[in-house]
């Protein structure tokens, strides 16, 4: 696994920082949470592009997440031979919230981008979406429609293919272009995604998270005994283990406790992000 950190570093560091970035955020109905064309970014350049922001949106985040290349088909069942369910594009220059879906009849149409992935920069060429089971050949279930909650089955890359494929074409499964980023059709368990984008880029906390649960710990636990924090200036990631992070803090009085923090509840609903897109600073919070 260390060599797929290293394949995905290298796409994932380089110039993220996007700054100045404007952000908006709609419901899809009054009696709904579902985040719909989240994030807009405003800024010339910066593209379009949204990441978590509420928590317990509605989203299913599973177990792991599918890095989606630009194209990749979808399948009833994990093994070679499967029906075809549909094949999803996206591209680099994509600007908005319609991505292509291509029946296996061929017919196109326009689907939300905000369903299929819970977390998109074209621009960075980063599309995520969620795992909900794996098998130990190369198959992972994801979520293609978060809003109905609908799966297919995909097959993950393992190594990257021959130069002479072409990145427009669409792919089946794993098969990606070399040209294209490295982590395109890679899956990566949680904890494995949080261990690298965490410490590299730092947290925030979602929207709706309760001051209580965004307070230092002085051990991963919720009963644990809470450390006193003036106001939270910049938190630095040390550590993961399980759905807790150990961090290092600096607070307004220059102080630096270490302690513990959730990333996410224990059904699985995240409670931070790593801040890949620069845009977003730690929550401000006092102690109690």
């Amino acid at each position: 696994m260390h060599g797929i950190y290293q394949r995905l570093k290298r796409p994932f560091l380089a110039g993220v920082a996007l700054t100045g970035m404007a952000l908006m955020m709609t419901l899809l109905g009054p009696s709904m949470t579902f985040p719909s064309l989240t994030e807009v970014a405003q800024a010339a350049g910066n593209g379009y592009g949204f990441a978590p922001q509420r928590y317990q949106s509605g989203y299913s985040y599973g177990n792991g997440i599918f890095f989606a290349p630009y194209a990749f088909t979808l399948y009833s069942e994990p093994k070679s031979g499967a029906q075809s369910i549909g094949t999803i594009r996206w591209s680099h220059k994509t600007s908005g919230n319609n991505i292509e879906w291509i029946s296996p009849a061929g017919d196109r149409h326009a689907i939300y981008a905000d369903h299929t992935f819970f977390c998109f920069y074209p621009l960075l060429d980063v599309a995520m979406m969620a795992v909900t089971s794996d098998t130990d050949d190369g198959w992972v279930e994801v979520i293609y429609d978060q809003a109905s909650g609908k799966t297919g089955w995909v097959q993950t890359r393992l190594q990257p293919e021959p130069a002479a494929a072409s990145p427009a074409s669409a792919q089946s499964g794993s098969k990606v272009a070399a040209t294209e980023p490295a982590h395109f059709g890679v899956y990566q368990t949680w904890q494995e995604f949080m261990k690298l984008n965490a410490k590299a880029h730092g947290i925030y906390w979602l929207t709706g998270v309760k001051e209580y649960n965004r307070s230092i710990r002085s051990s991963d636990a919720d009963e644990a005994k809470l450390i006193p924090v003036t106001i939270i200036r910049d938190l630095k990631v040390k550590h993961v283990r399980g759905n807790w992070l150990l961090v290092e803090v600096l607070d307004f009085e220059r102080n630096t406790p270490i302690g513990w923090v959730r990333w996410r509840n224990d059904d699985g609903k995240l409670m931070v992000f790593p801040n890949l897109s620069g845009q977003h600073m730690p929550i401000v919070t006092t102690a109690f």
